[in-house]
């Protein structure tokens, strides 16, 4: 599943944990299990807040949500929101596998491993906004991760390491 394929199946879950929820976080966790080399991902987590509670909805290969962090249900914490929210997934002009394909097409090669998709928040101090973290490596070795970064309005590359141009 795409992020917005995975978020449709999750949404309702989010509003009926609470009618306030934002959304905070949207990845796949780190694994080249489940994420798929496409930018689609068999497990995705959307971490959800109020001003008081958080906890995530996990969706695993197309299943029903599992409302909960780390996928154990009822599992929430107190405190509420970490950093702004994120918009609906599907206010997003470019979808994960959208920016895998954008990727490839500036140094990413289809013989790199894609490990991790995370929507990473704006970041004014380096200038990056809203976008796509694509992390490829190999899950077990923290020195050969390397990421690029896609606007997820504009598809722009906005951010990179360890890619040639």
């Amino acid at each position: 599943m795409t992020a917005k394929e995975a978020y449709r199946l999750a949404e309702p879950a989010i509003w009926a944990w609470h009618e306030d929820a934002v959304l905070e976080y949207v990845g796949t966790g780190t694994s080249d299990r489940w994420v798929h080399n496409n930018g689609t991902s068999d497990r995705w987590g959307f971490g959800v807040a109020t001003m008081h509670k958080s906890t995530e909805v996990v969706i695993w290969g197309g299943s029903a949500p599992v409302v909960g962090i780390d996928g154990i249900p009822g599992f929430e914490k107190p405190g509420g929101l970490v950093r702004p929210p994120f918009p609906p997934l599907d206010e997003l002009s470019v979808d994960s596998n959208e920016a895998v394909a954008i990727a490839r097409q500036h140094g990413v090669s289809s013989q790199d491993r894609l490990i991790r998709i995370e929507l990473m928040p704006p970041n004014p101090y380096d200038g990056v906004p809203l976008s796509w973290e694509l992390t490829y490596g190999d899950e077990d070795d923290l020195l050969s991760y390397r990421t690029i970064f896609i606007d997820v309005y504009t598809g722009e590359v906005v951010g990179r390491n360890d890619f040639a141009k």
